[in-house]
């Protein structure tokens, strides 16, 4: 392929290779030094800091765009996001069910190579794939959509699963496995808890088990620091008797924090989140009611808040002592420790929506139903043929902004273009659309010098492909 735009080694800071601490990794002057770090899940690492020391280079390029293989005479419904180390990406995508587009499909991920060849496809749960982003933990891929799964990374194979209907997000601190079950299903209620190498539950926190169909918490936003699990939750009720439940059952929305080894609660602060959280630097960043937040990570208490109009729901990102979030108006910068605006640079679709659910029912309804935009806003409906209805599954982004710390560059994925900004002060070195997209691009990743995307093609066409794009 051509090499698409050549740049001149200024406009990125960090191009020249500074010096080193050959002790730490480090480099003398606070940088971070060039490496490979996977991309483990959501937010690249257990602190959801949104950054790795990937290194991106002056010439960008489209490798390949890889588009997942359905089963024979089933569609694919929708493609979602991807994680990736050194040797690779593991996307994750929804397949038709039955011939049926009422589901959302069944839950497959496939192992890609760094040339762009399908090594593997795993397959679990049943039919409600809701795009949660995957976690590279225990030598595995670990799938939270319809049930807790764990995969083997050198076979496809799952090695360890529970039942069905467990759906939310996972981290991984390096030695067990935190996941939230965001909603009642047909299978168990809701709760966080903590679970080993062989997927044994260690302790479970925030139980809460109503009627099928009858509770959510529509945020499920993990963070591990410093020995604590932080846990942002959004709950709702399908009618006001759950929502009484709920409150009686101590389950409010808010920030939990708990012991990462024993599950014992620390602290609870009440508050109406709006973005899921990031942890760093002794504080937990989340955006609450179009405020930026700073909270913390010992009590909960607010140490600075900033206006954050129209911010998103991405965790804030972690980088070089900046805390970045993308709103409205496009994507802004401040001081870790103060809350100071350092810089904001324009840009168009930055801000992720939530995750909705819309309850059509209650408790008191044995056939209750509730609508679910996943991920975060991303289901469209269209119409009805026969009394049957279709549903377009078009995936929106949960990601629109990933730091290479070696390059000390901010990956933006808006609406029109991909972009590359200095992490120092904001100004743009690189904005275009990327050869090979057949849609919007979104959720960006970064490993080494290579930005992992995913684009959204818009039904009836493929619905979306893993684009690899190679820097140097």
């Amino acid at each position: 392929m051509m090499w698409r735009v050549v740049m001149t080694c200024a406009v990125i800071a960090g191009c020249d290779d500074p010096p080193k601490n050959r002790g730490t990794g480090a480099n003398v002057d606070g940088s971070v030094a060039c490496g490979t770090s996977a991309w483990n899940g959501y937010g690249a690492d257990a602190q959801r800091t949104g950054a790795t020391d990937a290194c991106l280079g002056t010439q960008i390029r489209t490798a390949w765009r890889y588009v997942p293989t359905p089963p024979t005479g089933k569609a694919l419904n929708v493609v979602y996001h991807a994680t990736a180390d050194e040797t690779g990406a593991y996307l994750q995508w929804a397949a038709e069910l039955d011939n049926t587009k009422v589901y959302i499909g069944q839950t497959n991920a496939d192992r890609v190579t760094q040339s762009g060849q399908r090594m593997w496809t795993a397959q679990v749960g049943h039919e409600s794939n809701m795009g949660h982003w995957a976690t590279l933990a225990f030598d595995s891929l670990i799938l939270n959509d319809d049930q807790i799964a764990y995969v083997d990374l050198a076979t496809g194979q799952p090695t360890h699963m529970t039942d069905t209907d467990y759906a939310g997000e996972t981290v991984f601190d390096g030695t067990r496995l935190i996941a939230v079950n965001e909603a009642k299903f047909a299978g168990p209620g809701l709760f966080i808890g903590a679970y080993d190498q062989q997927l044994s539950q260690l302790w479970r926190a925030n139980d809460f088990n109503p009627c099928y169909l009858g509770a959510a918490d529509r945020m499920d936003g993990l963070a591990v620091d410093g020995g604590m699990v932080f846990y942002v939750a959004d709950y709702v009720g399908a009618d006001s008797d759950t929502q009484d439940a709920l409150l009686a059952a101590g389950l409010q929305s808010g920030l939990y924090a708990f012991d990462l080894a024993t599950g014992a609660k620390k602290w609870f602060q009440p508050l109406a989140p709006g973005s899921k959280i990031s942890a760093g630097a002794n504080q937990i960043y989340l955006v609450e009611s179009d405020t930026l937040v700073a909270r913390g990570q010992k009590d909960g208490e607010r140490v600075w808040m900033v206006p954050a109009i129209g911010a998103g729901a991405q965790a804030p990102v972690l980088a070089l002592g900046l805390t970045i979030i993308g709103t409205s108006s496009g994507v802004s910068a401040f001081d870790q420790g103060s809350g100071k605006l350092v810089w904001s640079a324009p840009a168009e679709g930055v801000a992720v929506s939530k995750f909705s659910f819309t309850f059509q029912g209650s408790c008191s309804s044995p056939n209750g139903l509730f609508d679910v935009s996943v991920p975060l806003g991303g289901v469209g409906l269209s119409g009805s043929d026969g009394g049957a209805t279709q549903a377009f599954y078009i995936a929106q982004p949960t990601t629109t902004m990933a730091a290479a710390l070696g390059s000390r560059t901010l990956v933006v994925t808006a609406s029109d273009s991909l972009q590359l900004l200095n992490l120092a002060d904001g100004s743009r070195s690189y904005r275009a659309t990327i050869d090979m997209e057949q849609g919007r691009v979104r959720d960006p990743i970064v490993v080494g010098s290579r930005i992992y995307v995913v684009d959204t093609a818009m039904p009836p066409a493929e619905n979306g492909g893993l684009l690899a794009i190679d820097t140097n």
